[in-house]
């Protein structure tokens, strides 16, 4: 690929999968799209990602889980995990007779040979969504704090040179310079909140 043609480039189309190994019941196959998480809608020039995501959580009837060995093995191996996980206080304990039973069925036998208990004790730290979703909330509403804070303070500064008689566009460059802004962003402001 010459990235200083100017011709058009063809690439190969990417694609996005997850796989999704929890507990909650998911359809085999499903589409996310990132722009279901846009704020405001999707403007004209935004990116658009579609995410497909299979859920490969144990069943030995899954279709995906009978298309590939190492998935079905890996599943298994995680459904083994937290059985043992729930069955003994001991994690240390849950976690090498979790290898022992997944070695016995040979189960991603090379890997665990390995890595075994290391394996195990990552699968025991699975991604919490309950917490990750609390997380992003939190940080959603530090954002919109903070964002917030910005506002007030770009309306209160615009008021008062308003107020003071200084014109327009020396009030843009005061509002850029006293809050360190582009002055993109500071024309936004102006014409937010200077009154006309």
């Amino acid at each position: 690929m010459n990235f200083f043609s100017t011709k058009k480039q063809h690439i190969m189309a990417p694609e996005f999968y997850i796989l999704y190994n929890g507990t909650e019941e998911l359809p085999e196959e499903s589409l996310i799209r990132l722009s279901d998480c846009y704020i405001d809608g999707s403007p004209e020039n935004s990116i658009e990602i579609v995410v497909k995501i299979l859920d490969v959580s144990y069943n030995k009837d899954k279709n995906i889980l009978k298309k590939s060995r190492t998935l079905y093995e890996y599943s298994r191996f995680i459904q083994i995990v937290r059985e043992t996980l729930a069955a003994s206080s001991d994690k240390e304990a849950a976690a090498k007779e979790a290898v022992r039973i997944a070695m016995s069925e040979g189960l991603l036998k090379e890997f665990l040979g390995v890595y075994g208990l290391e394996a195990a004790d990552m699968a025991f730290r699975e991604f919490n969504y309950e917490a990750f979703i609390e997380q992003i909330k939190q940080d959603y509403f530090k954002d919109g704090v903070e964002l917030g804070e910005r506002k007030g303070k770009a309306a209160g500064l615009i008021e008062m040179y308003q107020e003071l008689g200084i014109p327009r566009e020396e009030a843009v460059t005061r509002v850029k310079e006293k809050m360190g802004l582009s002055a993109e962003e500071a024309e936004t402001y102006m014409d937010v909140f200077w009154k006309k």
